[in-house]
Parts: structure tokens; sequence; C-alpha cells
């Protein structure tokens, strides 16, 4: 299977799990509707992408680099004429023409998954904070997932063995969307892992060295596989939140009382 085909199958178990994670908290009616339909809103933002946006892209990525390469070896590509871009800064053969234009929605998509799934994760902490402590989070900058870190955190102990492995991707999701929001620039990086799907394509981020130069670590980036681990990882995480809120449903002593206050 394709790493495009496997990323369309984890956004449709991801899609069912969000599916029932609503129909479980909307049971709950002391849980705020507009944190809930926040979650359902982003989580077809990310479904939508990763159906329809992102394999799209890629396929039409893969297929323009595939012949402007082939262009290039057959000395067809245009060598003249390459625009400047700033003082010493051109744009490169192989990203001047046909490709360039073909790998840019590729590269956005790319670039936005990490916004969108970086965000349900906060949404899914506001919802598990009031599902287990019976009321929301103080204040709205507190509802974030960050606070998961900390070993005394509800939402934490909800992740229980799952804690380590959802922790430790949560933190290097978090470190690339950041560098993302402060401005990398993100070059096209082909599947050149040996065993891995030849569809399974991706974006490197680079960065200005204090020289004023551009730096890049072509066996380092962000791949279709990376999206798709993302969705599976996020799937286990909106199934916790539902247990927990069966829990509240099934036992509303235990989570949820009449009054919407947790147990003291």
């Amino acid at each position: 299977m394709g790493a495009i085909e496997e990323l369309i199958q984890a956004a449709q178990k991801f899609e069912s799990a969000l599916a029932t994670c609503d129909r479980v908290l909307s049971l709950l009616p002391e849980i705020d509707d507009r944190d809930r339909h926040a979650l359902g809103a982003i989580g077809v933002d990310i479904v939508d992408t990763c159906v329809f946006v992102l394999p799209q892209a890629a396929r039409s990525s893969i297929e323009a680099t595939k012949a402007e390469i082939a262009d290039l070896m057959a000395g067809k590509f245009p060598t003249e004429d390459v625009p400047e871009l700033g003082p010493g800064i051109k744009v490169g053969r192989l990203s001047g023409g046909r490709a360039r234009s073909e790998n840019a929605p590729f590269r956005l998509a790319m670039k936005s998954s990490y916004f969108l799934i970086r965000s349900f994760q906060d949404a899914v902490y506001r919802l598990g904070h009031h599902v287990l402590v019976g009321r929301k989070a103080k204040k709205e900058s507190s509802a974030s997932m960050s606070r998961a870190l900390r070993d005394e955190d509800p939402v934490r102990v909800m992740l229980g063995e799952f804690a380590d492995e959802y922790l430790a991707w949560f933190k290097g999701w978090r470190v690339i969307r950041d560098r993302i929001k402060m401005g990398q620039g993100a070059s096209y990086l082909g599947s050149f892992v040996p065993g891995a799907p030849p569809d399974d394509i991706g974006i490197n981020l680079v960065r200005v060295t204090d020289e004023g130069g551009i730096e890049t670590d072509l066996s380092k980036g962000t791949r279709i596989s990376d999206i798709a681990r993302a969705l599976s990882v996020t799937t286990k995480l909106i199934s916790l939140l539902s247990d927990a809120a069966r829990t509240g449903v099934d036992q509303p002593e235990a989570g949820l009382n009449s009054s919407g206050v947790g147990p003291s």
C-alpha cells in the first residue's frame, strides 16, 4: 500500500472515531456545545485536507517533478533567465517551472496540516479537562495540550499507558509547527528512503544561517507518512476522550454531576 492510500485510510478511521466521540459528548449536557462543535469543525478540516487536498496535491507534485526531471535529463529544461528573488537568491532550475507551480499546493497542504492537527490537540484538551474535572479550564490560554506535559494534569492521567508515546509525538509535532509558524521555508522532498513507498514525498524545512545563507538537511523532513501517523495517534486520543466521556454518561458521580461540578 502506498503512503497516500495509508493517509486516506488513517483519515477515515480518524473521522469514524470523531463521529463516535461527538455522539458520546452530546449525551453530557454540561459540555459546552461551542467546544464540541469546535472539535468537529477542526476535525472536518483535517479529514478534508487528508482525503481530498493533500492526496491530489501530492499526486500532481509527483507527476510534475518526474516530468521536469525527464526534461532536464533530456536537455530540454531552460537554463537561461533564472529569476532572482533577492540579492544572491535565485530560484533553482527544478523549482522555477512546472514543478514549482505543482509543488506549491502540496507544500501548503503539508504546512497547514501541522496547524490543523496541532489545534485539534488543544480542542481535545478543552473537552477532556471539562469531562474529567467537571468544569472548563479557568482561562482559554490555559486550555492547551501543552499542560498535559505536567504529571499532575488530569488530561495526562486520562492518557494512561499511552502518555509516553503520545507526549513524545506531541512535543515533536509542536516543534515542527513552531518552526513553520516562525516562517521557515520548505523545499520539496522526494521519496529516497530504501523500502519506503515511492509516493511518500514530503517537505524539508530550511533555515537561514548566521551568515545569511540557506541550509537544509535532506536526510530529515516531514512526509505523508508522518501525517498518517499523526492521524493514528490522534485517533487513539479521541478514543480515550470517548471512554472518559462514557464514564460521565454511565456514572455521573464519577465525572460530571447534575450541577456540572466534578467530585471534590
